[in-house]
């Protein structure tokens, strides 16, 4: 409850040894606790505290059970840590481990770059070698810049080294980047019905936009509208990304359909897509967000312009009949289900939004939704496009996106003046949400 930012000024001291928050977030990031000890909740808020609670750690593989007060942890040590230096010229750094285990076999070692994990969500693995002991030598890359490392090593039930964390600044790259855009946008469907009007211009538009950035050395794009939005289209954006260094940014974009299935998995509708069905040729959400994940460039961004495109908790949320109709001049993009909670008026994934600070890494992406979980995004005939893809591109071109008015456009910026400006001009129907955002990475991207 706490103002933004203040993850900065408090800490854990252990042994004269400070971990960040983040360091303890599985065991203590506890709302459900706090506020049944305050007594400020009733018992139907506290159980939905709870039950987000063990969501996120059975998401990566934990149970309660193994964050008790006796939870047995692996530990790691960087042996030349005192040889690393602050500042450097060069590009890499190599990092000497040593890693143990006196109860458990080790797993994987994962490191992060600004809290982006290098290695991709699962790391480097060390089951292979089958032993409690390891050392083993690494060399990263750094970026332009600042660079807070971090490492940590997990033994094979799951459990988590303090982690370790240092800071290198490095000198180290050229003046400007490349950007690499992704833009999707699936207008067109095999089932006519669902066709939407603006999705495809969206997906053009953005490309149009983002090639006019003074900001990058060359933009390089990957449009895909219409029959090209197949879920085969996943090896041409890995092939495209493939050749993206560490300090270039990246942008995937969407504007269409989100469906969801009866299990309330979220999917990206492609062109070819059963809606009835949609496991069989929609996208997942994890497969979009995989393609992010592992890739060398830190700077990262997700953009999703369809319904339903903020967290949904399948647990309290049930399936009810489309209520929403068009009025006028605006178009829900809302196929199939639609949603009712059964926490009144806030489904689990709006109250942990604004009550529980979720300080998990993921693939260090920032992933913008063009509107909640139990929402409808919009398209307008007046605006032309998504009423997200509007704001967005209105906000760059008018300049109003400069919230500071230093001539630049940072991605905080942008997100905080779309957010703010499809709230105000859906009337409060629609609000964006970051539905996962890393707070260590702001970067220009106009």
């Amino acid at each position: 409850m706490a103002s933004k930012g203040i993850e900065d000024e408090v800490y854990f001291e252990k042994d004269l040894t400070v971990f960040p928050l983040e360091q303890f977030d599985l065991k203590f990031n506890r709302p459900d606790i706090v506020l049944a000890r305050l007594g400020y909740a009733d018992s139907t808020l506290l159980s939905a505290f709870h039950h987000a609670y063990l969501k996120r750690i059975k998401k990566l593989g934990f149970t309660e059970e193994m964050l008790k007060d006796d939870f047995h942890l692996p530990s790691i040590e960087i042996e030349n840590l005192k040889f690393i230096p602050k500042q450097t010229s060069d590009s890499t750094i190599n990092l000497e481990l040593n890693m143990k285990d006196d109860k458990y076999l080790l797993d994987r070692v994962n490191v992060w770059i600004n809290d982006v994990a290098i290695y991709g969500q699962l790391g480097v693995s060390l089951k292979e070698k089958n032993t409690k002991e390891s050392k083993y030598t690494l060399t990263i890359q750094l970026a332009k810049g600042s660079n807070k490392i971090q490492v940590s090593v997990l033994n094979q039930s799951g459990a988590e080294s303090y982690k370790e964390t240092f800071e290198v600044n490095c000198t180290n790259g050229k003046l400007k980047n490349n950007l690499y855009l992704i833009s999707i946008g699936a207008g067109d469907y095999l089932a006519e019905d669902y066709n939407l009007s603006y999705a495809a211009k969206d997906a053009k538009d953005i490309a149009t936009l983002m090639k006019n950035s003074k900001v990058y050395n060359e933009v390089k794009t990957l449009t895909l509208i219409n029959s090209e939005v197949k879920k085969e289209m996943l090896q041409s954006m890995n092939d495209f990304l493939a050749n993206a260094g560490i300090n270039d940014e990246v942008i995937v974009f969407f504007a269409g359909h989100g469906v969801l299935n009866e299990d309330l998995d979220y999917f990206l509708a492609m062109h070819d897509m059963d809606f009835e069905n949609p496991d069989l040729k929609g996208l997942s959400y994890d497969d979009m967000e995989n393609v992010l994940d592992g890739i060398k460039p830190l700077k990262k961004v997700l953009m999703i312009d369809a319904c339903h495109s903020g967290e949904i908790d399948k647990e309290y949320i049930e399936l009810a009949n489309n209520t929403q109709q068009e009025t006028g001049e605006v178009q829900f993009r809302s196929v199939g289900k639609a949603l009712s909670p059964k926490l009144g008026l806030h489904n689990v994934s709006e109250l942990t939004q604004s009550l529980f600070s979720d300080l998990r890494k993921g693939t260090g992406a920032t992933v913008i939704s063009a509107a909640g979980g139990m929402e409808f995004a919009m398209e307008s005939s007046t605006l032309q496009n998504g009423l997200f893809t509007y704001c967005f591109i209105d906000g760059i071109t008018s300049g109003k996106a400069d919230l500071n008015g230093d001539g630049e456009i940072w991605l905080k910026e942008i997100q905080k003046y779309v957010q703010d400006q499809v709230y105000k001009k859906s009337e409060g129907q629609q609000k964006p949400t970051n539905r996962i955002e890393n707070n260590t990475l702001n970067y220009r991207i106009w």
